[in-house]
């Protein structure tokens, strides 16, 4: 009898949830029947003896030039998306940080009635959660801030002690939580470079409609290296695409997003 380690059991079921949910295949279902469609007109091109194009070095230069806009773009979103990654844990920081500070005012004075400023954290934690998934408005989340802000303002009146210290820590706190929200803002509602991305995808497109014309004597050979061409420009344009918006977490064919699990665990922390 073969013997399978609970972690390895934990580690394929993962994996089959992964497959089944958030297959990468599905989100690129747009991509397959491009590529589907490039390669039926290939072969109807080819059967007509309808091509026309030459394989010579300007050719190969229009492929090194469309080469040098993608990485280009794929730099400058890299880069976003690195400073996106980490808006979440700082937020899940901040959250987690707000609250303790809250609790601890009950230290110095016990009679302290902090149960509403506490669930007002947690509103806004979970609003905060529900906005980057894209389940909640901008316009209602500043609405869930103005109210928290006021709420922590009130609290610090409650403290027994040097209010002016905790009320700064408190709303400097407040304040990085809405530099936070208006970044995420500006990356969701901004592109990097645009007329460099428009101008990668036409280049992109001309080069694939051109393979198709290019003059082959063997399509075998020519349906295969226009697959791979097609599939790979596709795919990296697909992913720049995604990656210049790292927040558009409630689109089911975006392929990256950030992560948010440091904000849930922050909210069942606060929540329990």
């Amino acid at each position: 009898m073969v013997y399978i380690n609970a972690d390895v059991l934990l580690y394929l079921k993962i994996l089959n949830q992964l497959f089944r949910r958030n297959s990468i295949i599905n989100k690129i279902k747009n991509i397959q029947f491009f590529i589907v469609i490039l390669l039926l007109l290939k072969i109807f091109i080819n059967l007509f003896s309808l091509e026309f194009i030459e394989m010579n070095d300007l050719f190969s230069v229009l492929v090194g030039s469309n080469i040098f806009l993608l990485s280009f773009l794929l730099t400058g979103v890299l880069s976003d998306f690195k400073e996106a990654e980490k808006i979440p844990s700082n937020l899940a920081t901040i959250i987690h940080s707000l609250y303790l500070e809250i609790k601890a005012i009950k230290t110095f004075n016990p009679e302290a009635n902090l149960e509403t400023t506490q669930s007002s954290i947690l509103f806004l934690s979970n609003d905060l959660l529900n906005w980057l998934k894209g389940s909640f408005s901008t316009e209602k989340l500043i609405s869930t801030y103005n109210s928290s802000h006021n709420d922590v303002v009130t609290a610090t009146n409650l403290y027994k002690g040097d209010v002016s210290s905790l009320r700064g820590r408190l709303l400097g706190l407040m304040n990085e939580i809405l530099e936070d929200i208006y970044r995420v803002r500006v990356i969701r509602e901004t592109d990097f470079a645009p007329f460099v991305a428009w101008m990668a995808n036409l280049v992109s497109y001309i080069l694939l409609i051109g393979l198709v014309f290019v003059k082959s004597n063997n399509l075998i050979e020519s349906l295969f290296y226009l697959f791979v061409i097609s599939f790979f420009i596709l795919l990296l344009l697909k992913i720049i695409s995604d990656i210049d918006n790292p927040f558009d977490i409630s689109n089911p064919k975006s392929i990256e997003n950030v992560a948010l699990f440091p904000l849930e665990k922050v909210i069942e922390i606060i929540s329990n």
